[in-house]
């Protein structure tokens, strides 16, 4: 429709509005002079306005059904652990592609570009750090109960180790190594997150290519990374199950993390940093070993001890990573392999 002929259009329906309106009002003030009352007016006006109520409630009723359904797929999907970390994982190429257009750099090391004064982060408060003050080591269980790991340690904020929590993994019962695993993750096309080596490569997919490449030569090399994707995190999921202590209250995420290394040899502990609304985190020794470390973040560093030590093939050890900050330094000359997952408790 031409520019003109719509203004004809939108001009006529205002004049034909204009004289229905004029004409209801000739009729309520007729009513008016003849003794009715408003009340009565509106009551005899009943069958004719309620078909029209009725059309206005559907509308109504349509456009907040419409907000809600908005609502609830904005909100999944930025609650999503999948969605956000392939939004993050995209973003992080499209950033590097714009880095000759705009140098973003200067603003790597900023913890937001804006400020907003009415959002609070989730915090952790100095009665948070009181149970592990005297702590000095971690605790080691055998045959152990969800009861005693929430009573005991989850509750009080003090990471665990448990030896007997991979028997019945699916990973145990297959004679996997590195390079047979990594076969598994090579075809697929998927990214992951937060991808780290000592080995001068920019992606997974390039680490593998380098391994594949170099079978009979004694490569020294360490690599971890978060799969973040869902074809990733499903492989990934095969391998492991939920450890039997862990409390039902705890809801598991769908990401999980992977950390190997083979015939390594370093002085400094690789630190694994997860999401900041993640209250529990387990990391699973499938084979070799890795010393650990545990760092107190604030406000419970000026409080909490440093804990360290060594997780051997087959132990989990648990923590919150609210409040303790996780490294790893690989198992010297060994190869090694170990998995991770975090969620959210519940507790009250």
């Amino acid at each position: 429709m031409r520019p003109d002929n719509k203004m004809r259009s939108k001009n006529g329906n205002h004049h034909v509005v204009s004289e229905i309106n004029k004409e209801i009002r000739s009729v309520y003030e007729y009513c008016l002079a003849a003794g009715l009352t408003h009340e009565e007016i509106v009551e005899k006006a009943r069958p004719l306005l309620q078909p029209i109520q009725i059309e206005e409630w559907k509308k109504t009723f349509l456009m907040i059904l419409k907000i809600g359904i908005c609502c609830l797929a904005l909100s999944y999907t930025l609650a999503s652990d999948t969605i956000s970390r392939s939004i993050l994982s995209h973003g992080r190429h499209f950033m590097f592609k714009a880095l000759h257009v705009w140098d973003w750099t200067e603003l790597y090391s900023e913890t937001c570009i804006m400020e907003n004064p009415f959002y609070v982060d989730e915090q952790v408060y100095t009665v948070d750090c009181q149970a592990c003050e005297d702590v000095f080591d971690v605790d080691f269980l055998n045959h152990t109960s969800t009861e005693e790991i929430s009573q005991l340690y989850m509750q009080r904020n003090i990471p665990v180790i448990v030896r007997d929590a991979m028997g019945e993994w699916p990973i145990k019962h297959k004679s996997f190594t590195i390079l047979n695993l990594t076969d598994e993750f090579y075809y697929l096309k998927d990214e992951v997150c937060m991808f780290q080596s000592n080995l001068r490569v920019g992606s997974h997919h390039q680490l593998f290519t380098r391994l594949a490449a170099q079978k009979d030569i004694k490569l020294k090399w360490y690599a971890h990374w978060e799969n973040c994707e869902k074809a990733t995190q499903k492989l990934m999921r095969k391998f492991y199950a939920r450890p039997y202590f862990m409390p039902g209250v705890v809801q598991m995420t769908e990401s999980n993390w992977l950390l190997m290394s083979s015939r390594y040899h370093g002085k400094k502990f690789k630190r694994i940093d997860s999401m900041s609304s993640i209250t529990v985190m387990w990391v699973a020794q499938v084979w070799g070993y890795n010393r650990i470390q545990f760092e107190a973040k604030k406000p419970c560093n000026e409080l909490c001890n440093t804990l360290e030590d060594t997780l051997e093939q087959g132990e989990i050890v648990l923590f919150n990573p609210a409040v303790w900050n996780f490294s790893y330094l690989p198992g010297a000359g060994t190869e090694n392999l170990a998995l991770a997952a975090g969620g959210f408790s519940h507790f009250s």
